[in-house]
């Protein structure tokens, strides 16, 4: 099934204080100023939102999504199970993972430049923190309902800024968040190599439905007009 052409996905992807999150918000609000029909594909589900409302909408769509696609999801949970996680990390990434698949299916049939600070492959980042991704590699394929993006946009920046973000992030969403310095350090280079491979692997996994395309995206310093211009050109450009 070809992708329709006004409908474009692209994911951001990248370790724990990279910034994926402000890049998006700031992109999509560049977008928006500049005519083009932009979205937060994850708008719904938010973490802006008050902590019940997203609670009570995570369920809502995760239920309906084992309504849709039951099929789908038994094969996300038992790859979650052969990865290594432990039960209560199974619960959090299967639910984010059936959320991000709704959400995508969403996205494909809104239309406009719909954009994700994290979706399938950054799901895949997920499970590798403490299980083996590559045993959920293939439930990540975009299949025959396109539910992947077709930009990959890879947001790195230098260890040092990243671990001064997250010393700074007033809420602590990730296990990075949590380690000492040195364990930081260390977790954040492993990551960083993994989410490589991830990327690699992914694309080549999606080539016959989607056939991404991945842009490497620096946000070292402060995001400058120049940076986000060329962003947004690379973006629009497909």
């Amino acid at each position: 099934m070809p992708r329709p052409v006004h409908s474009l996905i692209v994911e951001f992807v990248g370790t724990p204080g990279v910034g994926k999150s402000f890049v998006v918000e700031r992109l999509t609000t560049r977008l928006i100023a500049a005519g083009h029909d932009a979205h937060d594909g994850l708008a719904p589900v938010a973490s802006t939102l008050p902590s019940r409302l997203r609670a009570r909408r995570k369920v809502q769509v995760t239920l309906g999504e084992m309504l849709r696609a039951p099929g789908g999801v038994a094969e996300i949970v038992i790859a979650l199970r052969r990865s290594g996680q432990r039960p209560r990390a199974m619960l959090r990434l299967g639910q984010n993972w059936f959320v991000t698949r709704s959400m995508l299916r969403a996205a494909r049939q809104r239309g406009g430049i719909n954009l994700f600070d994290q979706a399938i492959v950054q799901q895949l980042c997920s499970v590798g923190v403490a299980g083996d991704w590559r045993d959920a590699l293939t439930c990540a394929s975009p299949g025959r309902h396109l539910l992947g993006p077709d930009i990959v946009v890879h947001v790195t920046a230098r260890v040092d800024t990243t671990m001064e973000r997250l010393a700074t992030r007033p809420a602590h969403h990730s296990r990075v968040e949590h380690l000492n310095v040195e364990e930081q350090c260390v977790e954040l280079h492993r990551q960083a190599d993994e989410l490589t491979a991830i990327i690699a692997a992914w694309q080549e996994l999606a080539e016959p439905f989607v056939a991404p395309r991945v842009i490497e995206f620096s946000n070292d310093g402060d995001l400058s007009d120049t940076a986000l211009d060329a962003l947004v050109a690379a973006v629009t450009a497909a």
